[in-house]
């Protein structure tokens, strides 16, 4: 049975996988541990690739009302319709949706950048801006660009906050690691701290340091009291160096005591205190979120309360604390040098 080396696509890790195959038909799929970065890791959705290749429902020949037709009846039955909505409706009515699968084909995403503009339309829309709009929100208000998001220092955190994110299932989100995750976790941990919050007890807490299992759609209150008490223990000119519109932030967080917040989060209090005393020892923290926090109706002030103390804690760009990917694969190695920095 023959064995083909390739990478899986479900996701921005890009993980290598080794791929069993029976003619056409792939058997078997698995984690290459020859792969420099994923090292034999793989995650449930990689290795179920042949389920999906195969699935018995699986669309492989265009149709038209049920029916198996030709592709040129179908993008002529398409063409025809789009034609008939931007006359009526003007180009704005038709959105363009890029996908994974057009994210991980650069041919195909190219094609599809060119449908948008032959088009004129301005509605683009992505896996990130449907799971995640509040990641795209919080960067184009934070800093004026919306497609900032952080990959916290996996290398050198000694302060790992998981929130509403599950990444020894799914590598994380949005930017995600292509490095084994429980490995990421456990070498974490073992220098300093891993805290999940999350009302499940995820796969990762078995990784990790602490667990706290808020009530679902709270986590902003822990963040908010984490700011309350950071605010008060930072130097004035810290603040003044690091945070613009002081009095607003203290304003809106001023609210999150350790009582208020531990009411609101159905957390005891010893543990968020505890949280807070881990925060001052290790000075800065990487914050990673996932679809537990951007699909819920509190999505947007939690993603900007951890952006706004991962500012305050001097954590943004700075080893310990998190990165804003600029490739696909990023490799950030430990020295101060600028040609440590790869990127592809």
């Amino acid at each position: 049975m023959p064995t083909h080396r390739s990478f899986c696509r479900i996701c921005t890790s890009l993980c290598g996988v080794l791929v069993d195959t029976d003619g056409d038909t792939v058997v078997r799929v698995r984690g290459d541990r020859e792969h420099p970065l994923s090292k034999g890791y793989t995650c449930p959705k990689g290795r179920a690739l042949p389920k999906m290749h195969h699935h018995p429902k699986r669309i492989e020949y265009p149709q038209l009302n049920g029916e198996q037709c030709s592709w040129q009846s179908a993008l002529d039955d398409l063409a025809n319709k789009l034609k008939r909505i931007i006359a009526e409706h003007g180009p704005a009515a038709v959105g363009i949706y890029f996908g994974s699968g057009v994210g991980m084909d650069a041919a195909g995403y190219k094609m599809s950048e060119t449908l948008q503009a032959a088009i004129g339309t301005p509605a683009k829309f992505s896996p990130l801006t449907i799971d995640g709009t509040a990641k795209v929100l919080v960067s184009s208000l934070m800093a004026h660009f919306p497609g900032f998001n952080a990959r916290p220092d996996y290398d050198q955190a000694k302060l790992l906050l998981l929130i509403g994110v599950n990444p020894v299932v799914s590598h994380g989100h949005a930017t995600a690691t292509p490095l084994p995750p429980p490995k990421a976790l456990r070498d974490i941990r073992d220098r300093g701290e891993v805290w999940v919050i999350d009302p499940r007890r995820s796969e990762s807490v078995e990784f990790a340091s602490h667990h706290l299992a808020p009530t679902p759609g709270t986590d902003y209150a822990i963040l908010g009291y984490l700011l309350r008490e950071t605010l008060q223990q930072t130097l004035p000119d810290k603040l003044s160096q690091r945070i613009q519109q002081l009095d607003a932030l203290r304003s809106a967080v001023e609210p999150f005591t350790l009582a208020h917040a531990s009411q609101l989060a159905g957390v005891p209090q010893q543990d968020l205190a505890k949280l807070f005393d881990a925060l001052q020892r290790h000075g800065r923290i990487a914050i990673d979120t996932g679809t537990g926090v951007t699909m819920s109706r509190t999505a947007n002030i939690t993603q900007w309360f951890a952006w706004a103390l991962m500012v305050l804690t001097d954590s943004i760009n700075q080893p310990g604390g998190v990165w804003f990917h600029p490739g696909f694969i990023c490799l950030l190695y430990t020295s101060d040098a600028a040609d440590d920095l790869l990127c592809v």
